[in-house]
């Protein structure tokens, strides 16, 4: 394998999943912490890949227990200041890093049906108001860039939180802004790839790009260890 990654605060890297693709092989190379449950999950294996994503990238192959889960459920290493974080959706897994809490969410772009029933249940009520008066799609497009700006500020948080405890309403337009919240400015940007929304949530801007780690890449990495 020739290619070699390094990892960069400012990258958001990613790794796709494919049809073709069988990970039941991959499940014992899973991190110590995640193999109990791993099966259990109904996405496990965007749950497996992203794991396998982090070690890859960590270079930390001998290792499976590196990642610990750790206050309410967030993985973080074990050791060492660098802190990650993980989002999936579809068939898309992405990955960032930083040296303070960080949060990411991904959303596949499409069609949200309920979006304005969703919105009622989930979103403050400006942000409701604002998705009441545009139609589709662009009503799905709003709704998802909400969505993404409110999961990764509470996975960054780690907060036990309602997602309508918190408005970013008539910030959809921006790709970068910054918001001030229990006492702290946090920074947000927001990446379209293929066809996704990313966002990050941080500490300070980072100007992100996407890095695609291809999964053949990834499992040729792990299936070459042997397990060890």
């Amino acid at each position: 394998m020739n290619q070699k990654f390094r990892i960069e605060m400012h990258r958001v890297y990613v790794t796709e999943l494919t049809e073709t693709v069988n990970l039941s092989n991959y499940i014992k190379f899973a991190s110590d912490y995640k193999q109990a449950n791993l099966l259990r999950k109904p996405n496990f294996a965007t749950s497996l890949v992203g794991d396998l994503l982090v070690r890859f990238l960590l270079n930390k192959q001998a290792r499976t227990n590196i990642i610990k889960s750790g206050f309410r459920g967030k993985p973080q290493l074990v050791f060492g200041a660098l802190e990650f974080n993980l989002a999936h959706s579809g068939n898309l897994v992405a990955c960032v890093f930083d040296s303070f809490p960080i949060g990411i969410d991904v959303e596949k772009i499409k069609l949200v049906k309920r979006a304005d029933a969703l919105a009622e249940r989930f979103f403050a009520p400006l942000e409701i108001e604002i998705l009441h008066e545009v139609a589709q799609p662009l009503k799905s497009r709003w709704f998802l860039q909400f969505w993404t700006f409110k999961e990764s500020f509470f996975k960054k948080c780690n907060k036990l939180l309602d997602l309508n405890s918190i408005s970013f309403a008539g910030k959809q337009a921006n790709l970068k802004f910054k918001m001030f919240a229990f006492g702290e400015f946090y920074y947000f940007e927001q990446l379209e790839y293929e066809e996704y929304l990313i966002t990050v949530c941080s500490n300070g801007v980072k100007n992100c790009v996407v890095e695609k780690v291809e999964i053949e890449t990834l499992l040729d990495f792990w299936w070459e260890q042997g397990g060890n």
